[in-house]
């Protein structure tokens, strides 16, 4: 018998997921319809940004469409999609920290370098690299960037600009999605560089 797509709606998640297992496309876009505002407020609520809570997002259904025959729900799709979408979100803030650890590198990297070490490393060219890419950020989101790269709190900037705890890490979070955009081609060669000329240092 042939199912509408409104005739989904009527099915269980359980049985959806018989028919995922069955390449049933339908199947999978109602759970997609079923699930996605619910994980994408999930995300929000603990990254503070668009982008990457529908990144996070989308990253889970892809991986729930790509392993659907190895899918197993013991308890519920709902538990399940929660449980994945936590780790999912613990993994961006671990690549968001490892970022802001590389790009503080690189702030730092002009005054720790030795001279024998800029021999073979253009400091100069480096900075500025880094910063042209800083310039291209919106105005308010670089001057909170660089309050917090120069070490003031989330809390500090907040008081300082008058806008809220929230709205700074909004704008942390956007300067190194625009960073990572503009340095992508070349960072990592530079990052594994200047962590090469620092651990020449100890």
């Amino acid at each position: 018998m042939y199912k509408t797509p409104n005739s989904y709606q009527a099915y269980t998640d359980f049985d959806l997921i018989a028919l995922l297992k069955s390449d049933d496309i339908s199947a999978f876009d109602t759970l997609y319809s079923r699930y996605f505002s619910k994980l994408y407020n999930h995300a929000y609520e603990k990254l503070h940004d668009r982008y990457l809570a529908q990144e996070v997002v989308q990253e889970l259904f892809v991986s729930f469409w790509q392993n659907r025959y190895k899918v197993e729900v013991h308890t519920s799709l709902a538990s399940y999609f929660f449980v994945a979408i936590r780790y999912l979100i613990i993994n961006q803030f671990k690549k968001q920290l490892a970022y802001e650890q590389k790009i503080d590198k690189i702030t730092l990297t002009q005054s720790h370098i030795s001279d024998e070490t800029n021999e073979w490393l253009d400091v100069t060219d480096l900075q500025a690299e880094y910063q042209a890419a800083l310039q291209k950020l919106p105005e308010k989101c670089r001057e909170v960037f660089v309050m917090s790269r120069n070490g003031a709190t989330n809390k500090e900037i907040g008081e300082a600009l008058d806008i809220s705890v929230k709205t700074v890490e909004q704008h942390i979070t956007k300067a190194l999605r625009i960073l990572r955009i503009l340095l992508n081609s070349h960072l990592n060669t530079l990052v594994g560089t200047v962590f090469l000329a620092i651990s020449k240092l100890f």
